[in-house]
């Protein structure tokens, strides 16, 4: 039996489980995807994009995808393949990726773990909250995953992957959904489009908004956000990335005392403050565009519109 979890927490609290762990460490949530590339181009745009964001060196992503794919490839099909993944879009995007793998190499014998609550724990944020004891009596409800599930992420993994946004409302009205959590977390996708009224996302505008309510300080503003977005999955270092997008160029709409968190830096106790630029873009009185431009991937689609002049 092989478990594929989502991280290190879950890998280093279920160490003594019967069978061989793989941890999955990649943020499908975050950064370009395209199913035109192949395998090696998308690892080296995605490692150039996290080393420009996150301060991530270039190869030691790269090294880390070719270690973990070659631990993939060389597994049988013959062994049963439990994945460990909650509701949210971090765990639900990387699911996709996984199972479409999978099912390309022939896997017959799937199972999934995936939960989005667990009893005395709330807000319930994902398998990392649990003790060992907690996980290992979870893999007695482990749930065998049926064709109809496959299909479901491997057509929501292509439209995902889609440079054309339509593709993603396309498959949220027409396919059939079987898997538990998937569906909301395509509807939680859409929301990391910009509004065209302010050229902001809602995690961007609810950031923006609290901290003109006085929540300035970088984890404080954090907790706050994905305790009321359960479904993002936001890690810090993504927020980070995203809060780093407003503070460019000569008309930012934020600023910070401290630079925010990173791959080099671990914590930050930074405070933010909305500039001028940022509380007439909260308003509606001004879009991003005209302070600040965008250069972001959503998944497959990449909007890149400069600030205008």
């Amino acid at each position: 039996m092989i478990h594929i979890v989502n991280g290190d927490a879950v890998g280093n609290k279920i160490q003594g489980i019967d069978g061989e762990i793989i941890v999955w460490r990649e943020m499908y949530d975050f950064g370009p995807l395209s199913l035109e590339w192949s395998k090696e181009k998308q690892i080296q745009r995605r490692a150039i994009f996290f080393e420009e964001r996150l301060g991530i060196p270039s190869a030691f992503f790269i090294s880390n995808c070719e270690k973990q794919n070659h631990l993939l490839n060389n597994i049988s099909t013959n062994e049963e393949v439990v994945l460990w993944f909650e509701h949210d879009r971090y765990d639900q995007t990387m699911l996709m990726y996984l199972l479409t793998e999978l099912s390309s190499k022939g896997f017959e014998k799937l199972s999934m773990i995936s939960i989005d609550q667990y009893p005395g724990i709330y807000p319930f944020h994902g398998l990392g909250q649990l003790s060992s004891q907690q996980l290992m009596a979870l893999v007695d409800d482990k749930k065998e995953i049926t064709m109809e599930q496959i299909h479901e992420a491997v057509s929501g993994w292509i439209a995902y992957n889609s440079n054309n946004k339509e593709d993603i409302e396309k498959w949220i009205q027409t396919e059939q959904h079987f898997l538990p959590f998937l569906l909301p977390v395509f509807k939680e996708h859409e929301s990391y489009f910009p509004s065209p009224k302010t050229g902001l996302n809602e995690v961007e505008y609810l950031s923006l908004h609290l901290i003109n309510e006085g929540v300035c300080q970088f984890y404080e503003l954090f907790r706050i956000v994905t305790e009321k977005r359960v479904n993002a999955g936001l890690s810090d270092l993504h927020f980070a990335a995203i809060l780093n997008e407003l503070m460019k160029g000569k008309n930012p709409l934020l600023s910070s005392d401290l630079p925010l968190p990173s791959y080099q830096l671990s914590s930050s106790n930074a405070k933010l403050e909305l500039t001028s630029h940022g509380l007439d873009v909260l308003n509606g009185k001004k879009n991003r565009l005209d302070f600040v431009g965008i250069d972001w991937w959503i998944a497959g689609v990449h909007i890149q519109k400069n600030a205008s002049s």
